[in-house]
């Protein structure tokens, strides 16, 4: 598992069910939400994908093609499903057989197609780590950079999109500036706020040579400046593998998952099986039905066996909602066995930002002295416990 600080709680995102040709969406859109939509029918992704382009581009809009339905098969290695289309009203579309006789018996006709076939709930759960990436590539995308044609002459600088550094490109930043790629400081010393990577709020000296001069695309000068020398090509970047971990962060089937689907596969398949071998041998009797389901019945450790999928994508949902990937179902069961947990540091579960908020005097002596010999010894103090006593 991994964690992101400071990313937004995506109270401004809605799950358009039902795309069409984007009525809702676009409303949702010019009221400032961010929307993931989902659509079965092919011609009104492409349509929505076109009218949209600029809000897809941005991150406002995710489209998610496929039709949301507990029934599937796999066709060519993937899940698909029967979705039937209208050509005149294409709100009618439907993945329910029963449904589309409904509208054939009104007088309008419908054509079965072929679609991906979504588990809403996977989708919800993929769809919030889709909405983490795009706010992470805006913020990438968002950043222009100081290029120095001559890295001597720092006051010289032509402003670039973040996107177009490469390896071996010389920068500037000045204090107020975000740091718009990794890389390492080639001359000045500066404070660096790096709480957007590491949720430590204090801030951090880089400087040239030692151990103190690497820098992280996204960071925040404070103060002074640096001429940093770039270390890492588009898509190699600690923010891109981020981005690269929270979409990928795809549910996968727990051992006992895989357990469950084998024990049912053994179940259904053991009618047909006890059918052949009567056939082949001319002797004795079939399972009946009764004793398959009774077999189910007591073989399966509760009806919790069934609800393994729901609960795995129930936790990686809620993880989210913490700011905390969870990059498989295996994790968030393994998680569930964990006693104690060591960490390196507090910062990787706090803000580290804590704050003084009173003065509690030893007895005999005053309030007011305290609070004299308090500021005093935490004038030098940079940490934020420190300067919220200093006034």
């Amino acid at each position: 598992m991994s964690t992101l600080r400071n990313t937004p709680k995506h109270q401004d995102l809605i799950y358009d069910v039902g795309l069409n040709t984007g009525q809702d969406t676009d409303f949702y859109l010019k009221k400032g939400f961010r929307v993931i939509a989902f659509e079965a029918e092919p011609r009104n992704v492409e349509l929505c994908r076109k009218r949209f382009a600029e809000a897809i581009a941005d991150g406002r809009l995710t489209i998610v093609e496929g039709a949301i339905t507990a029934e599937n098969r796999t066709n060519g290695g993937r899940p698909t499903t029967r979705f039937f289309r209208n050509e005149d009203h294409s709100p009618w579309g439907s993945s329910s057989e029963e449904w589309a006789l409904r509208n054939t018996i009104f007088g309008t006709e419908m054509e079965p197609i072929e679609v991906k076939a979504i588990d809403f709930a996977e989708a919800m759960a993929e769809g919030r780590g889709k909405a983490q990436a795009d706010s992470l590539r805006k913020a990438k995308r968002d950043i222009t950079a100081k290029k120095l044609a001559d890295p001597a002459n720092r006051a010289k600088f032509t402003e670039v999109p973040a996107a177009e550094l490469r390896r071996g490109d010389v920068i500037v930043v000045a204090a107020g500036d975000s740091i718009p790629g990794d890389g390492e400081v080639m001359e000045g010393v500066a404070t660096v706020d790096e709480s957007a990577i590491t949720g430590e709020s204090a801030p951090v000296i880089r400087e040239s040579g030692g151990d103190r001069s690497a820098v992280t695309g996204g960071t925040r000068v404070l103060s002074d400046w640096i001429v940093v020398q770039i270390t890492a090509n588009p898509g190699e970047s600690f923010l891109d593998r981020m981005i690269g971990m929270v979409e990928g962060a795809k549910r996968q089937k727990t051992p006992n998952e895989i357990a469950l689907s084998i024990f049912l596969w053994a179940c259904v398949t053991l009618l047909p099986f006890s059918q052949y071998a009567v056939d082949s041998s001319g002797s004795g009797k079939p399972i009946t039905i009764t004793v398959t389901v009774a077999l189910l019945v007591c073989l399966i450790p509760t009806t919790i066996g069934g609800l393994l999928s729901a609960i795995g994508i129930a936790g990686m949902d809620r993880l989210l909602r913490k700011n905390v990937i969870a990059t498989s179902g295996r994790a968030v069961e393994a998680a569930g066995d964990i006693d104690v947990l060591l960490l390196d540091k507090t910062g990787t579960i706090t803000l580290g930002n804590r704050q003084a908020s009173q003065f509690i005097p030893a007895p005999g002596v005053s309030e007011q002295e305290f609070a004299e010999k308090a500021q005093l010894s935490s004038l030098a103090d940079e940490t934020p416990e420190g300067r919220s006593i200093v006034v």
